[in-house]
């Protein structure tokens, strides 16, 4: 998501292609029904509510009290490559408070964040960036595309192997 800041210029200055999260994230919370989100991040995403990007849902941040916490007890999190279980109570207890204020879920913004939920169960829905990419370009015309046409070769091709085995059964 650091990229996210300024993804407009940063499209226009790549010579590589560059993929938008944003419109992504808006349309998992819009199929999702999704109307307010919680979100846990760095200092920068937080306060910036995504660099201004969600609109299809609102967008709360921790209480004042706890903010720069959360952004400390990320990067501490993100040096040391793995969560404590200190840090993942803070993370679950900081969420569960967002969602008590009418979050419907919580979006982790923050790649290393996935080191404190992955494999536990917090008992509230959470996503990530990335988890609403893949969803979008599993939904992609050209992948759906390539699926449809991988799948009719591949049946092709083991009719074909079956018509050549048993003709030569013959």
């Amino acid at each position: 998501m650091a990229g996210h800041f300024c993804i407009e210029q940063l499209i226009k200055a790549s010579p590589l292609p560059v993929i938008n999260a944003i419109p992504a994230i808006n349309e998992h919370f819009s199929a999702h029904g999704i109307g307010c989100v919680g979100l846990l991040g760095t200092n920068g995403v937080m306060k910036s509510k995504l660099y201004g990007g969600i609109t299809s849902a609102e967008v709360i941040a921790p209480q004042e009290d706890v903010f720069e916490r959360v952004s400390e007890e990320y990067f501490a999190l993100a040096r040391s490559g793995k969560c404590t279980d200190e840090q993942r109570a803070f993370f679950f207890g900081i969420s569960r408070e967002m969602i008590s204020r009418g979050a419907d879920a919580v979006m982790l913004a923050g790649t290393d964040l996935c080191l404190a939920f992955d494999g536990f169960e917090p008992g509230f829905p959470w996503s990530t960036p990335r988890l609403c990419m893949l969803m979008h370009f599993l939904r992609h015309p050209l992948l759906i595309a390539f699926k449809e046409a991988a799948t009719s070769q591949e049946f092709a091709s083991r009719h074909t192997r079956q018509r050549l085995f048993s003709n030569q059964e013959q």
